[in-house]
């Protein structure tokens, strides 16, 4: 999993923007370290469910 969330990060919207960040992040991360170009640069979190 790329990131843990909890209800609250979801339900504000700091929490939905340290979200995309760490997202991105690691996103790009991953991209370099498969020896691709890290080129996300938005993230968007379109739709949340919280149970």
């Amino acid at each position: 999993m790329i990131v843990d969330t909890t209800a609250e990060q979801l339900t504000t919207v700091e929490g939905r923007t340290l979200i995309t960040e760490k997202i991105k992040s690691e996103l790009n991360n991953y991209l370099v370290e498969e020896d691709f170009n890290p080129d996300i640069h938005f993230v968007y979190i379109i739709n949340y469910n919280i149970i």
